[in-house]
């Protein structure tokens, strides 16, 4: 089955919020998100050094949609585009019909239902747009913010045994969410 991926980053508004591909001037926002302790307080993932390496990354972000691996959206503000996060769908398999859901967002904007806008416009392009069946998303077992977006949205908990082993060790929650 050919799904619908676009050949043009998909830039999709939304009431508050703008979802829209990154730019370089993001790297120093970009920065900030991936070395912030608490942005990071319940993820393992790399910093970056300082902005090139955020710019890097963001080259590395448009070549993941080129080929049709991911979408990443950085979410900006409609009233006055300042950009308050990011949201993804990445590890995509569109031959199978699925795809990873991943998010972070400031701080000073989490708790505002910002993401909850972000989350529901993304999983309507994955599931109508893009044609997906099955979207997942992994969240540390000590993230309860994360684990209740999902579940408001109607991600179930993966049992612990049909979790890839290195997850459970690295302490994560599995969910998915199908069309």
């Amino acid at each position: 089955m050919e799904l619908k991926f676009a050949n043009r980053f998909p830039v999709i508004k939304s009431e508050r919020i703008t979802l829209r591909e990154l730019k370089k001037s993001d790297a120093e926002f970009i920065h900030f998100m991936r070395n912030d302790a608490k942005v990071n307080e319940f993820v393992d993932r790399p910093g970056t050094e300082n902005i090139k390496d955020a710019e890097f990354f963001i080259e590395q972000r448009y070549q993941a949609f080129f080929h049709k691996e991911a979408i990443y959206w950085g979410i900006e503000l409609n009233t006055n585009g300042f950009m308050i996060g990011s949201v993804t769908l990445w590890h995509l398999d569109l031959e199978e019909g699925q795809g990873e859901l991943g998010y972070d967002l400031h701080p000073s904007f989490q708790r505002k239902g910002f993401m909850s806008e972000a989350i529901k416009t993304v999983l309507n392009y994955g599931f109508n747009m893009l044609q997906l069946k099955k979207i997942v998303a992994f969240t540390s077992t000590e993230n309860k913010p994360s684990q209740k977006i999902l579940e408001k949205f109607g991600f179930v908990r993966l049992p612990d045994k049909d979790m890839p082993e290195m997850d459970l060790e690295a302490g994560l929650y599995g969910y998915f969410l199908k069309a």
